[in-house]
């Protein structure tokens, strides 16, 4: 199996992207790197905004889109990188069952994570239970970031702070896994603006997110550009490195 790299700019064309690919029967695996030009909220399967909300998001100039897999909202922009990865039915790590498909997921993001000089770390049953519960106690489980979640990952800090969050779309011809990892700081509190959200709750946010630039080894002369690329020349090797282990007539580099 070939694996397929793929880039778009923008959270509409990510969005269509992956509503033609996630049903269709390729044997291949394939990847969607985006490089989300300009901000863009980007709702989950259960959180349809209102018209009120379209309005105030189409005054602001902000887009919006819906994903089809479930979640919080997720606000994407040039802070962050978005990459998804389909696998087909009949790759073995297609047929993996959600929980597990999460972790090897986020392992592979930690080992990237680690060849660019930044500890993570993958959370436990209890931490993500943990932060769920802090999550609807503070009524911010609206947003994908609020919490931690299987295969997630957060900073090696004392106090960890989530710095990548994903997702899953199964379908019959496929499973697919959707990363978000900020590159940057979000601005956490004009979100809550666009959203009609106290302020309060955008500080917390801020609090409690990290970003690669803030944890990445001589960031202070890093451009967000730099890192995505560094971050896409990293990943992909390992992507295919997993695959192939996971192939039969391949051997593990």
């Amino acid at each position: 199996m070939d694996m397929q790299v793929f880039h778009c700019d923008s959270a509409q064309a990510e969005i269509h992207w992956l509503a033609a690919n996630t049903r269709a029967r390729d044997p291949n695996p394939r990847v969607l790197i985006c490089h989300y030009r300009e901000p863009a909220v980007i709702f989950g399967l259960s959180q349809p905004p209102d018209r009120a909300l379209q309005q105030r998001l189409e005054t602001a100039g902000v887009s919006w889109v819906r994903r089809r897999s479930g979640g919080g909202i997720v606000y994407a922009g040039p802070w962050m990188l978005g990459v998804s990865l389909i696998l087909p039915a009949n790759h073995p790590l297609g047929a993996m069952e959600p929980v597990p498909a999460y972790g090897w997921f986020g392992g592979l993001w930690q080992d990237m994570l680690a060849q660019l000089g930044v500890d993570s770390s993958l959370p436990d049953r209890e931490t993500i239970l943990a932060s769920r519960r802090e999550a609807e106690s503070r009524d911010i489980d609206w947003a994908c970031y609020a919490a931690m979640g299987h295969g997630e990952l957060g900073s090696s800090e004392r106090a960890t702070r989530k710095i990548l969050g994903i997702a899953q779309i199964r379908t019959r011809a496929a499973s697919t896994l959707v990363a978000g990892l900020h590159l940057d700081r979000a601005d956490w509190r004009a979100l809550c603006a666009l959203l009609g959200k106290p302020q309060e709750q955008g500080e917390h946010l801020a609090r409690i997110n990290a970003s690669l630039m803030e944890l990445v080894p001589a960031r202070g002369s890093t451009a967000t550009a730099s890192l995505a690329a560094g971050v896409e020349e990293t990943f992909l090797p390992l992507v295919r490195q997993a695959l192939d282990c996971e192939n039969p007539g391949h051997a593990c580099r």
